[in-house]
């Protein structure tokens, strides 16, 4: 069903936290947690993000969809256009 379940655990594992104290630091409870590691239950968006900010681990790490633990930081470009590849604005007149 789910792979990202030996990712958690690992986390934990890697944190020196039982399940226990996952559940109490983040809400969640321990069946949730256990259901997530054994690969019974799926996590939805804000359960995914909540565990990797709280591993501070990026959500694609966690996932299992990147080799990078961190997460990209927060970066602001100013007076750069960020826009797709082959975009071409077209131009409005007044």
């Amino acid at each position: 069903m789910v792979r990202y379940g030996n990712n958690i655990a690992a986390e934990r594992a890697r944190a020196g936290i039982r399940r226990a104290e996952l559940a109490e630091a983040t809400g969640f409870t321990i069946h949730q947690l256990r259901s997530w590691e054994e690969g019974k239950a799926q996590m939805n968006g804000e359960q995914i993000i909540a565990l990797a900010r709280f591993f501070n681990v990026s959500s694609d790490f966690l996932l299992g969809l990147s080799d990078y633990r961190l997460p990209v930081p927060n970066v602001v470009l100013t007076g750069i256009p960020i826009q797709p590849d082959g975009f071409v604005e077209e131009s409005k007149e007044v």
